[in-house]
Protein backbone atom coordinates (compact mmCIF):
# COMPACT_ATOMS: atom_id res chain seq x y z
CA UNK A 1 0.00 0.00 0.00
CA UNK A 2 2.87 2.35 0.78
CA UNK A 3 4.24 1.74 -2.73
CA UNK A 4 0.94 2.74 -4.30
CA UNK A 5 0.85 5.89 -2.18
CA UNK A 6 4.25 6.82 -3.60
CA UNK A 7 2.98 6.11 -7.09
CA UNK A 8 -0.05 8.36 -6.59
CA UNK A 9 2.16 11.05 -5.06
CA UNK A 10 4.51 11.07 -8.07
CA UNK A 11 1.52 11.06 -10.43
CA UNK A 12 -0.02 14.09 -8.71
CA UNK A 13 3.31 15.96 -8.72
CA UNK A 14 3.78 15.15 -12.41
CA UNK A 15 0.31 16.44 -13.33
CA UNK A 16 0.86 19.58 -11.26
CA UNK A 17 4.11 20.23 -13.11
CA UNK A 18 2.33 19.95 -16.47
CA UNK A 19 -0.38 22.34 -15.30
CA UNK A 20 2.25 24.81 -14.11
CA UNK A 21 3.95 24.74 -17.49
CA UNK A 22 0.90 26.34 -19.07
CA UNK A 23 1.23 29.33 -16.77
CA UNK A 24 4.91 29.97 -17.32
CA UNK A 25 4.55 32.42 -20.21
CA UNK A 26 1.88 34.92 -21.14
CA UNK A 27 1.64 33.32 -24.59
CA UNK A 28 0.74 29.97 -23.07
CA UNK A 29 -2.17 30.50 -20.68
CA UNK A 30 -5.05 28.77 -22.50
CA UNK A 31 -6.39 25.29 -21.88
CA UNK A 32 -4.56 22.69 -23.88
CA UNK A 33 -6.81 22.13 -26.89
CA UNK A 34 -7.92 25.75 -26.92
CA UNK A 35 -4.27 26.63 -27.10
CA UNK A 36 -3.80 24.33 -30.09
CA UNK A 37 -6.84 25.84 -31.85
CA UNK A 38 -5.47 29.32 -31.22
CA UNK A 39 -2.12 28.25 -32.70
CA UNK A 40 -3.91 26.94 -35.80
CA UNK A 41 -5.85 30.20 -36.03
CA UNK A 42 -2.92 32.56 -35.49
CA UNK A 43 0.09 30.80 -37.03
CA UNK A 44 0.90 30.25 -40.71
CA UNK A 45 -0.89 27.24 -42.22
CA UNK A 46 -2.45 26.06 -45.46
CA UNK A 47 -5.46 24.39 -43.87
CA UNK A 48 -3.70 21.02 -43.60
CA UNK A 49 -0.26 21.88 -42.24
CA UNK A 50 0.71 24.16 -39.35
CA UNK A 51 4.03 25.91 -40.02
CA UNK A 52 6.32 26.81 -37.10
CA UNK A 53 9.60 28.04 -38.58
CA UNK A 54 11.11 24.96 -40.29
CA UNK A 55 8.70 22.48 -38.63
CA UNK A 56 5.57 21.27 -40.40
CA UNK A 57 2.75 19.71 -38.32
CA UNK A 58 -0.39 17.93 -39.52
CA UNK A 59 -3.39 19.96 -38.32
CA UNK A 60 -5.59 16.86 -38.28
CA UNK A 61 -3.08 15.03 -36.07
CA UNK A 62 -2.83 17.99 -33.68
CA UNK A 63 -6.61 18.16 -33.34
CA UNK A 64 -6.94 14.41 -32.94
CA UNK A 65 -4.01 13.57 -30.67
CA UNK A 66 -2.94 16.96 -29.31
CA UNK A 67 0.62 15.75 -29.94
CA UNK A 68 3.46 17.85 -31.30
CA UNK A 69 5.91 14.98 -30.93
CA UNK A 70 6.28 13.34 -34.33
CA UNK A 71 5.24 9.78 -35.13
CA UNK A 72 8.35 7.53 -35.37
CA UNK A 73 9.05 5.64 -38.57
CA UNK A 74 7.98 2.00 -38.06
CA UNK A 75 10.88 -0.30 -37.17
CA UNK A 76 13.24 2.64 -37.64
CA UNK A 77 13.15 2.27 -41.44
CA UNK A 78 13.17 5.73 -43.05
CA UNK A 79 12.43 5.66 -46.77
CA UNK A 80 13.50 8.59 -48.93
CA UNK A 81 13.91 9.66 -52.54
CA UNK A 82 15.45 12.70 -54.18
CA UNK A 83 13.52 15.23 -56.22
CA UNK A 84 14.89 15.59 -59.73
CA UNK A 85 16.25 19.03 -58.84
CA UNK A 86 18.80 17.61 -56.36
CA UNK A 87 22.36 17.43 -57.72
CA UNK A 88 24.59 14.38 -57.23
CA UNK A 89 26.86 16.36 -54.90
CA UNK A 90 23.90 17.39 -52.76
CA UNK A 91 22.64 13.81 -52.67
CA UNK A 92 25.97 12.85 -51.14
CA UNK A 93 25.65 15.71 -48.63
CA UNK A 94 22.26 14.37 -47.54
CA UNK A 95 23.63 10.84 -47.18
CA UNK A 96 26.55 12.02 -45.06
CA UNK A 97 24.14 13.96 -42.81
CA UNK A 98 21.70 11.09 -42.24
CA UNK A 99 24.64 8.79 -41.47
CA UNK A 100 25.32 10.96 -38.41
CA UNK A 101 21.96 9.78 -37.06
CA UNK A 102 22.20 6.27 -38.47
CA UNK A 103 25.63 5.66 -36.91
CA UNK A 104 24.41 6.94 -33.52
CA UNK A 105 21.06 5.14 -33.37
CA UNK A 106 21.47 1.41 -34.12
CA UNK A 107 17.77 0.90 -34.85
CA UNK A 108 17.62 3.58 -37.58
CA UNK A 109 18.03 2.67 -41.24
CA UNK A 110 17.68 5.11 -44.15
CA UNK A 111 16.58 3.38 -47.34
CA UNK A 112 16.49 5.02 -50.75
CA UNK A 113 13.23 4.20 -52.49
CA UNK A 114 13.65 1.76 -55.38
CA UNK A 115 10.10 0.38 -55.38
CA UNK A 116 6.64 1.51 -54.33
CA UNK A 117 6.27 2.30 -50.62
CA UNK A 118 3.47 4.13 -48.84
CA UNK A 119 5.45 6.49 -46.61
CA UNK A 120 8.63 8.27 -47.65
CA UNK A 121 10.57 11.55 -47.63
CA UNK A 122 11.12 13.58 -50.78
CA UNK A 123 14.35 15.59 -50.50
CA UNK A 124 14.26 18.93 -52.38
CA UNK A 125 16.66 21.67 -53.40
CA UNK A 126 14.95 24.75 -51.95
CA UNK A 127 15.23 28.36 -50.84
CA UNK A 128 14.52 27.28 -47.27
CA UNK A 129 15.27 24.56 -44.74
CA UNK A 130 12.14 22.78 -43.51
CA UNK A 131 10.70 19.36 -42.72
CA UNK A 132 7.58 17.67 -41.42
CA UNK A 133 7.96 16.46 -37.84
CA UNK A 134 7.97 12.68 -37.76
CA UNK A 135 6.27 10.40 -40.26
CA UNK A 136 3.02 12.02 -41.39
CA UNK A 137 1.86 9.33 -43.84
CA UNK A 138 2.33 9.29 -47.59
CA UNK A 139 5.04 11.37 -49.28
CA UNK A 140 6.43 14.25 -47.21
CA UNK A 141 8.82 17.03 -48.14
CA UNK A 142 12.22 17.77 -46.65
CA UNK A 143 13.64 21.01 -48.04
CA UNK A 144 17.32 21.97 -47.89
CA UNK A 145 18.96 25.29 -48.73
CA UNK A 146 22.22 25.11 -46.75
CA UNK A 147 23.77 22.11 -48.47
CA UNK A 148 27.28 23.01 -47.31
CA UNK A 149 26.42 22.55 -43.61
CA UNK A 150 26.18 18.91 -42.58
CA UNK A 151 24.52 19.53 -39.24
CA UNK A 152 21.95 21.97 -40.59
CA UNK A 153 20.87 19.08 -42.83
CA UNK A 154 21.07 16.77 -39.78
CA UNK A 155 18.86 19.26 -37.92
CA UNK A 156 16.15 18.95 -40.58
CA UNK A 157 16.52 15.17 -40.59
CA UNK A 158 16.05 15.30 -36.80
CA UNK A 159 12.66 16.92 -37.41
CA UNK A 160 11.77 14.23 -39.96
CA UNK A 161 12.63 11.62 -37.32
CA UNK A 162 10.20 13.23 -34.87
CA UNK A 163 12.19 15.80 -32.87
CA UNK A 164 10.93 19.34 -32.22
CA UNK A 165 13.11 22.36 -31.42
CA UNK A 166 14.70 22.09 -28.00
CA UNK A 167 13.71 25.67 -27.05
CA UNK A 168 10.06 24.87 -27.78
CA UNK A 169 9.79 22.05 -25.26
CA UNK A 170 7.05 22.31 -22.66
CA UNK A 171 9.62 22.55 -19.83
CA UNK A 172 11.74 25.32 -21.35
CA UNK A 173 10.69 27.88 -18.72
CA UNK A 174 13.17 26.36 -16.28
CA UNK A 175 16.08 26.76 -18.70
CA UNK A 176 15.61 29.74 -21.04
CA UNK A 177 13.85 33.08 -21.20
CA UNK A 178 12.28 34.18 -24.48
CA UNK A 179 12.83 37.93 -25.06
CA UNK A 180 9.67 38.69 -27.02
CA UNK A 181 10.55 42.39 -27.38
CA UNK A 182 13.54 41.43 -29.53
CA UNK A 183 11.53 39.19 -31.87
CA UNK A 184 9.72 40.57 -34.94
CA UNK A 185 5.98 39.92 -34.90
CA UNK A 186 6.28 38.03 -38.18
CA UNK A 187 8.44 35.27 -36.62
CA UNK A 188 7.03 35.05 -33.09
CA UNK A 189 5.59 31.69 -34.10
CA UNK A 190 9.16 30.34 -34.21
CA UNK A 191 9.39 30.72 -30.43
CA UNK A 192 5.99 29.49 -29.22
CA UNK A 193 6.01 26.68 -26.72
CA UNK A 194 4.69 23.26 -27.77
CA UNK A 195 2.49 22.20 -24.85
CA UNK A 196 2.81 18.72 -23.36
CA UNK A 197 5.81 17.82 -25.50
CA UNK A 198 7.33 14.37 -24.96
CA UNK A 199 10.72 15.19 -23.40
CA UNK A 200 12.83 12.05 -23.70
CA UNK A 201 16.02 13.43 -22.18
CA UNK A 202 17.23 16.32 -20.06
CA UNK A 203 16.93 19.83 -21.51
CA UNK A 204 19.98 20.26 -23.70
CA UNK A 205 21.63 23.58 -24.49
CA UNK A 206 24.07 21.71 -26.74
CA UNK A 207 21.35 20.08 -28.83
CA UNK A 208 21.63 20.41 -32.59
CA UNK A 209 17.87 21.11 -32.39
CA UNK A 210 18.31 24.26 -30.22
CA UNK A 211 18.18 27.82 -31.59
CA UNK A 212 21.10 30.15 -31.05
CA UNK A 213 20.80 33.10 -28.67
CA UNK A 214 20.37 35.70 -31.44
CA UNK A 215 18.21 33.79 -33.93
CA UNK A 216 15.72 36.11 -35.69
CA UNK A 217 16.67 39.11 -33.54
CA UNK A 218 15.14 42.41 -34.71
CA UNK A 219 17.67 44.62 -32.89
CA UNK A 220 20.88 42.65 -32.36
CA UNK A 221 19.85 41.66 -28.83
CA UNK A 222 19.28 38.10 -27.61
CA UNK A 223 16.01 36.43 -28.49
CA UNK A 224 16.76 33.47 -26.19
CA UNK A 225 18.42 33.97 -22.80
CA UNK A 226 19.83 30.73 -21.35
CA UNK A 227 19.55 30.61 -17.56
CA UNK A 228 22.49 28.28 -16.89
CA UNK A 229 25.00 28.51 -19.76
CA UNK A 230 26.03 30.96 -22.47
CA UNK A 231 26.51 28.56 -25.38
CA UNK A 232 23.44 27.46 -27.32
CA UNK A 233 22.57 26.74 -30.93
CA UNK A 234 25.60 24.75 -32.15
CA UNK A 235 25.48 23.06 -35.55
CA UNK A 236 28.72 21.08 -35.33
CA UNK A 237 27.73 17.68 -33.91
CA UNK A 238 24.91 15.59 -32.43
CA UNK A 239 24.99 16.04 -28.68
CA UNK A 240 24.86 13.11 -26.25
CA UNK A 241 21.26 14.03 -25.39
CA UNK A 242 20.33 14.26 -29.09
CA UNK A 243 21.58 10.69 -29.47
CA UNK A 244 20.03 9.46 -26.24
CA UNK A 245 16.59 10.92 -27.02
CA UNK A 246 16.58 9.46 -30.54
CA UNK A 247 17.64 6.05 -29.22
CA UNK A 248 14.75 6.18 -26.76
CA UNK A 249 12.40 7.23 -29.57
CA UNK A 250 13.44 4.38 -31.87
CA UNK A 251 14.22 1.69 -29.36
CA UNK A 252 16.76 -1.01 -28.87
CA UNK A 253 18.37 -2.85 -31.75
CA UNK A 254 17.22 -6.44 -31.33
CA UNK A 255 19.40 -8.83 -33.34
CA UNK A 256 17.75 -12.11 -32.40
CA UNK A 257 15.42 -13.78 -29.91
CA UNK A 258 15.74 -17.49 -29.17
CA UNK A 259 13.84 -19.98 -27.07
CA UNK A 260 16.08 -22.86 -25.97
CA UNK A 261 14.63 -26.21 -24.83
CA UNK A 262 11.29 -24.72 -23.84
CA UNK A 263 8.74 -27.24 -22.59
CA UNK A 264 6.21 -27.34 -19.76
CA UNK A 265 7.83 -28.19 -16.41
CA UNK A 266 11.27 -28.37 -18.03
CA UNK A 267 14.12 -25.94 -17.48
CA UNK A 268 14.90 -23.91 -20.60
CA UNK A 269 15.96 -20.38 -21.45
CA UNK A 270 15.10 -17.26 -23.39
CA UNK A 271 18.05 -15.49 -25.06
CA UNK A 272 17.86 -11.94 -26.42
CA UNK A 273 20.72 -10.53 -28.52
CA UNK A 274 20.89 -6.73 -28.58
CA UNK A 275 23.19 -3.87 -29.54
CA UNK A 276 23.55 -1.32 -26.75
CA UNK A 277 22.67 2.23 -27.85
CA UNK A 278 24.92 4.24 -25.51
CA UNK A 279 27.62 3.99 -22.88
CA UNK A 280 25.45 4.04 -19.79
CA UNK A 281 23.88 2.21 -16.88
CA UNK A 282 20.56 0.58 -17.68
CA UNK A 283 17.99 -1.51 -15.91
CA UNK A 284 17.12 -4.79 -17.61
CA UNK A 285 14.09 -6.83 -16.72
CA UNK A 286 11.63 -9.46 -17.80
CA UNK A 287 8.11 -9.59 -16.36
CA UNK A 288 4.50 -10.49 -17.05
CA UNK A 289 1.82 -8.09 -18.28
CA UNK A 290 0.74 -7.16 -14.74
CA UNK A 291 4.24 -5.84 -14.00
CA UNK A 292 4.28 -7.62 -10.62
CA UNK A 293 6.77 -10.42 -11.19
CA UNK A 294 9.68 -10.43 -8.72
CA UNK A 295 12.69 -12.44 -9.95
CA UNK A 296 14.22 -14.46 -7.13
CA UNK A 297 17.71 -12.96 -7.12
CA UNK A 298 19.37 -9.61 -6.44
CA UNK A 299 17.21 -7.29 -8.52
CA UNK A 300 15.95 -3.82 -7.61
CA UNK A 301 12.36 -2.66 -7.89
CA UNK A 302 11.24 0.15 -10.18
CA UNK A 303 8.16 1.79 -8.66
CA UNK A 304 7.45 3.84 -11.78
CA UNK A 305 3.84 4.94 -11.99
CA UNK A 306 4.01 4.03 -15.67
CA UNK A 307 4.81 0.38 -15.11
CA UNK A 308 4.03 -0.68 -11.57
CA UNK A 309 6.36 -2.91 -9.60
CA UNK A 310 8.96 -4.24 -12.03
CA UNK A 311 11.91 -6.42 -11.14
CA UNK A 312 15.07 -5.26 -12.86
CA UNK A 313 18.84 -5.34 -12.53
CA UNK A 314 21.16 -2.37 -13.02
CA UNK A 315 24.02 -3.04 -15.44
CA UNK A 316 26.59 -1.02 -17.36
CA UNK A 317 26.53 -1.32 -21.16
CA UNK A 318 28.94 0.00 -23.81
CA UNK A 319 27.73 1.72 -26.97
CA UNK A 320 27.52 -0.40 -30.14
CA UNK A 321 28.57 -3.58 -28.30
CA UNK A 322 26.64 -6.84 -28.62
CA UNK A 323 25.04 -8.31 -25.50
CA UNK A 324 23.06 -11.46 -24.91
CA UNK A 325 20.59 -11.50 -22.02
CA UNK A 326 19.84 -15.04 -20.83
CA UNK A 327 16.73 -15.76 -18.79
CA UNK A 328 16.45 -19.36 -17.57
CA UNK A 329 12.79 -20.33 -17.32
CA UNK A 330 10.71 -23.31 -16.29
CA UNK A 331 7.29 -23.17 -17.98
CA UNK A 332 4.37 -24.35 -15.85
CA UNK A 333 1.45 -23.41 -18.10
CA UNK A 334 0.73 -23.77 -21.79
CA UNK A 335 0.72 -20.04 -22.55
CA UNK A 336 2.02 -16.85 -20.95
CA UNK A 337 3.20 -13.44 -22.13
CA UNK A 338 6.38 -11.76 -20.93
CA UNK A 339 8.00 -8.42 -21.64
CA UNK A 340 11.71 -7.70 -21.93
CA UNK A 341 12.95 -4.14 -21.56
CA UNK A 342 15.99 -1.99 -21.07
CA UNK A 343 15.36 1.15 -19.05
CA UNK A 344 17.42 4.20 -18.30
CA UNK A 345 16.78 6.49 -15.35
CA UNK A 346 14.85 9.41 -16.79
CA UNK A 347 13.39 12.79 -16.00
CA UNK A 348 11.24 13.19 -12.90
CA UNK A 349 11.93 9.89 -11.16
CA UNK A 350 10.58 7.53 -13.77
CA UNK A 351 12.35 5.32 -16.28
CA UNK A 352 12.38 5.83 -20.02
CA UNK A 353 11.70 2.56 -21.82
CA UNK A 354 14.23 1.64 -24.51
CA UNK A 355 12.17 -1.26 -25.84
CA UNK A 356 9.53 -3.85 -24.96
CA UNK A 357 9.39 -7.28 -26.56
CA UNK A 358 6.55 -9.68 -25.86
CA UNK A 359 7.30 -13.37 -25.50
CA UNK A 360 4.60 -15.95 -26.00
CA UNK A 361 6.78 -18.85 -24.94
CA UNK A 362 4.64 -20.92 -22.54
CA UNK A 363 6.45 -19.55 -19.51
CA UNK A 364 5.21 -17.95 -16.31
CA UNK A 365 8.21 -17.92 -13.99
CA UNK A 366 11.92 -17.19 -13.76
CA UNK A 367 14.22 -19.70 -12.11
CA UNK A 368 17.59 -18.02 -12.72
CA UNK A 369 19.02 -15.16 -14.72
CA UNK A 370 22.38 -14.14 -16.15
CA UNK A 371 23.99 -11.66 -18.52
CA UNK A 372 26.62 -12.65 -21.07
CA UNK A 373 28.65 -10.20 -23.13
CA UNK A 374 30.21 -11.01 -26.50
CA UNK A 375 32.65 -13.88 -26.24
CA UNK A 376 30.41 -16.24 -24.27
CA UNK A 377 31.59 -19.69 -25.38
CA UNK A 378 28.14 -21.19 -24.93
CA UNK A 379 26.42 -18.87 -27.41
CA UNK A 380 26.79 -18.69 -31.17
CA UNK A 381 27.08 -15.21 -32.67
CA UNK A 382 24.39 -13.88 -35.00
CA UNK A 383 26.61 -11.61 -37.10
CA UNK A 384 30.19 -11.09 -38.27
CA UNK A 385 32.07 -8.58 -36.15
CA UNK A 386 35.58 -7.48 -35.22
CA UNK A 387 35.62 -6.01 -31.72
CA UNK A 388 37.91 -3.26 -30.52
CA UNK A 389 41.13 -4.66 -29.13
CA UNK A 390 41.69 -4.54 -25.37
CA UNK A 391 43.62 -2.97 -23.82
CA UNK A 392 44.03 -0.03 -26.15
CA UNK A 393 46.52 1.67 -26.05
CA UNK A 394 48.63 -1.39 -25.17
CA UNK A 395 52.21 -2.35 -24.30
CA UNK A 396 53.23 -4.75 -25.68
CA UNK A 397 50.35 -7.32 -25.81
CA UNK A 398 46.68 -6.82 -26.60
CA UNK A 399 43.74 -9.10 -27.39
CA UNK A 400 41.60 -8.94 -30.53
CA UNK A 401 38.17 -10.59 -30.45
CA UNK A 402 36.02 -11.45 -33.43
CA UNK A 403 32.86 -13.40 -34.16
CA UNK A 404 31.62 -15.40 -37.16
CA UNK A 405 28.08 -16.83 -37.42
CA UNK A 406 28.91 -19.56 -39.97
CA UNK A 407 31.89 -21.61 -41.13
CA UNK A 408 34.23 -19.24 -42.98
CA UNK A 409 37.75 -18.79 -44.29
CA UNK A 410 39.15 -16.17 -41.92
CA UNK A 411 42.21 -13.94 -42.21
CA UNK A 412 43.26 -11.45 -39.57
CA UNK A 413 46.24 -9.25 -40.42
CA UNK A 414 47.96 -6.25 -38.85
CA UNK A 415 49.37 -3.32 -40.85
CA UNK A 416 51.32 -0.19 -40.03
CA UNK A 417 50.04 3.25 -41.09
CA UNK A 418 51.95 2.97 -44.38
CA UNK A 419 49.93 -0.11 -45.28
CA UNK A 420 52.77 -2.58 -44.79
CA UNK A 421 51.74 -5.93 -43.32
CA UNK A 422 53.49 -6.57 -39.99
CA UNK A 423 51.70 -9.72 -38.78
CA UNK A 424 49.27 -12.44 -39.84
CA UNK A 425 47.33 -13.62 -36.80
CA UNK A 426 44.74 -15.89 -38.43
CA UNK A 427 44.66 -17.55 -41.86
CA UNK A 428 42.43 -20.64 -41.75
CA UNK A 429 38.87 -21.93 -41.85
CA UNK A 430 36.91 -21.36 -38.63
CA UNK A 431 33.70 -22.84 -37.25
CA UNK A 432 30.94 -20.45 -36.04
CA UNK A 433 31.80 -18.84 -32.72
CA UNK A 434 33.66 -16.13 -30.81
CA UNK A 435 37.47 -16.06 -30.98
CA UNK A 436 40.24 -14.18 -29.18
CA UNK A 437 43.75 -13.68 -30.59
CA UNK A 438 46.78 -12.20 -28.82
CA UNK A 439 48.89 -9.64 -30.67
CA UNK A 440 52.41 -9.01 -29.39
CA UNK A 441 54.02 -5.74 -30.47
CA UNK A 442 57.34 -6.29 -28.66
CA UNK A 443 59.36 -6.02 -31.89
CA UNK A 444 57.47 -3.01 -33.26
CA UNK A 445 57.85 0.72 -32.75
CA UNK A 446 55.27 2.78 -30.88
CA UNK A 447 52.49 4.15 -33.03
CA UNK A 448 49.16 3.41 -34.66
CA UNK A 449 48.48 0.04 -36.24
CA UNK A 450 45.52 -1.28 -38.19
CA UNK A 451 44.03 -4.75 -38.00
CA UNK A 452 41.81 -6.13 -40.74
CA UNK A 453 39.60 -9.21 -40.63
CA UNK A 454 38.19 -10.91 -43.70
CA UNK A 455 35.62 -13.71 -43.46
CA UNK A 456 33.83 -14.60 -46.68
CA UNK A 457 32.44 -11.32 -48.01
CA UNK A 458 32.75 -9.64 -44.59
CA UNK A 459 35.61 -7.16 -44.14
CA UNK A 460 36.20 -4.90 -41.14
CA UNK A 461 39.12 -2.69 -40.16
CA UNK A 462 39.96 -1.17 -36.75
CA UNK A 463 42.77 0.93 -35.33
CA UNK A 464 44.91 0.30 -32.26
CA UNK A 465 47.79 2.15 -30.59
CA UNK A 466 51.05 0.60 -29.35
CA UNK A 467 52.49 2.88 -26.66
CA UNK A 468 55.84 1.86 -25.16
Amino acid sequence: MLIKHFQYFFTIIFLMSIINLFGQEEKNGEKYYDYIENMIRDLPNDGETLIIDDMLFSINKLRKDGAFDGTPWPDGKVYYKFHTNVTEAHKDSFRVAYQEWENSVPNLEFIEVTEQVDNYIIVHESQENSSSVGMIGGPQDLNIYNWGYRFIIAHEIGHALGAIHEHQRSDRGKFVIINWDNIPDSVECNFVITPSSVNRSAYDYKSVMHYGAYYFSSNGEKTIEPLITTMIGQRDYLSDNDIEAMNIRYGLKIIAIRGINLAVNELGSIEVDVIAPLDNHYYVGIWDESGTMSPPWDWVNDYSFWSGNIGSQKIALSAAQNYTFIFDVKPTTSSETFNFSLYKRGWFFFYLGIDNIEFNLTTNGLEANSLAKEGDENLLPVQYEAFQNYPNPFNPVTQIKYSIPERSEVTLKVYNVLGKEVATLVNEEKEPGYYTVDFDGSNLASGMYIYRITAGSFIETRKMILMK
